[in-house]
């Protein structure tokens, strides 16, 4: 029999190392909201995705 998983929760934690070199930061910065950028997209999707297959039902 096939087990269904209907809800994952899923926790992290991120620790940032500070640097002091100013180029190092502006880089973390910029990956930082591109990183952002992606993991938005990927939520929106699974969203869509969820909506869908309730109306579906």
């Amino acid at each position: 029999m096939p087990v269904e998983i209907k809800e994952l929760t899923v926790r992290f934690i991120v620790n940032e190392k500070s640097t002091s070199d100013s180029s190092m930061q502006s880089n973390s910065k910029s990956l930082k909201q591109e990183d952002k950028k992606m993991i938005i997209e990927e939520c929106i999707e699974k969203v869509l995705e969820l909506l869908e297959r309730k109306n579906e039902r």
